[in-house]
């Protein structure tokens, strides 16, 4: 009979559930539900045994294939109960040397930690492997700052937990059922290009290397941490196009992981040149020095990030529209358009009227 087993009738396998992959010791059932069932399936002595382990994680799975190991014919399901998971000091620290060690920034850390520290509040005393969206987590939520962030954090502690094997696929409330809200993009509600001479007046207040980093910014577009990055370890090329400003080609690794390359004018180049000779940079002292200027300058204060959007405004507003995602470093022309010129106005074009 099709999907007939002895054990099953006795009640020792699970029913309506599909053989799918293979672990130490056996291989792991997952019912129509989603949840996982490890069965051991070992022969011992000349004797083949087949047990379901009532287990739906693999560490919990080996602690009972120890216990069968011990006594195979008198092993029975249970015997070690896994303690509750919660979201306390000790398994937060875990998991955020586990994001530095795949060479998340110290900032990102930080402010992981403040987000982790927040929904250990929420979810003090509750069992990470029994938490649920209506219980537990919608309700923490519900109307919070930094909502998509908090969703964010959450969801990749989950995911972490996953790969570590301390809860199972069904165990996690988050995965393809929390989502965060759709992106408001601030660009969308005020503009973030700078005026010229705003940028001129404040630029007259800027001394020393972070003068150099703010000019590289106004000359290439590039994010603020790719202007640290190619102080540490940039390098710099000379330029043989065809464009007569054009003066040198600076390379910057690019937060994707990616080489960017970008033709610069000789002053950009020079600053470029006095920034690699210093070596570092401090992205603090970088926002701080936009911000003094604009205040000394009495100008609006704009910030260091905002290059990027003026730049890429001023590319689709002058009718370059196809070359400014490749200056940028963006795959398509969607990205520019959509985060960063998004209240350019493209070029008027022959009308009737």
């Amino acid at each position: 009979m099709r999907g007939w087993h002895p054990l099953r009738r006795c009640g020792i396998l699970p029913a309506m559930a599909e053989r799918n992959q293979a672990w130490p010791g056996g291989y792991v059932r997952t019912t129509k539900a989603g949840r996982k069932s490890y069965v051991i399936r070992k022969r011992i002595g000349g004797v083949l045994y087949e047990r379901a382990t009532g287990a739906s994680s693999l560490r919990a799975a080996m602690k009972q294939l120890e216990i069968f190991e011990g006594d195979p014919a008198g092993y029975r399901p249970g015997g070690v109960k896994e303690s509750a998971l919660h979201l306390d000091v000790a398994l937060a620290t875990e998991y955020l040397r586990a994001c530095a060690a795949k060479g998340n920034s110290d900032r990102f850390i930080r402010q992981k930690q403040t987000h982790l520290a927040w929904w250990s509040q929420k979810l003090r005393g509750v069992d990470l492997r029994r938490a649920t969206l209506r219980d537990h987590i919608l309700p923490a939520l519900d109307g919070v700052a930094q909502r998509n962030v908090r969703i964010a954090v959450l969801k990749h502690l989950y995911s972490w937990l996953r790969t570590q094997d301390r809860i199972a696929l069904a165990e996690d409330p988050c995965v393809g059922k929390l989502r965060a809200d759709p992106p408001k993009p601030a660009q969308h509600e005020r503009s973030k290009v700078i005026p010229r001479e705003h940028y001129e007046a404040a630029r007259r207040h800027m001394v020393g290397p972070y003068r150099d980093a703010v000019d590289l910014l106004a000359g290439t577009g590039w994010h603020v941490a790719e202007v640290i990055r190619f102080a540490e370890g940039g390098e710099i090329e000379p330029y043989t196009g065809s464009d007569p400003d054009g003066a040198a080609v600076l390379t910057v690794r690019h937060k994707s992981g990616a080489m960017h390359r970008t033709v610069v004018t000789q002053a950009v180049a020079e600053a470029a040149a006095r920034l690699r000779a210093r070596g570092r940079l401090s992205e603090y002292m970088i926002h701080r020095t936009v911000r003094s200027a604009c205040a000394a300058a009495g100008v609006p204060p704009f910030k260091a990030g905002w290059f990027r959007h003026t730049i890429a405004t001023m590319a689709w507003e002058a009718g370059m529209a196809d070359r400014a995602p490749a200056f940028l470093g963006h795959r398509s022309s969607t990205t520019t358009r959509k985060f960063y010129a998004t209240r350019a106005i493209p070029p008027r074009v022959p009308t009737l009227r």
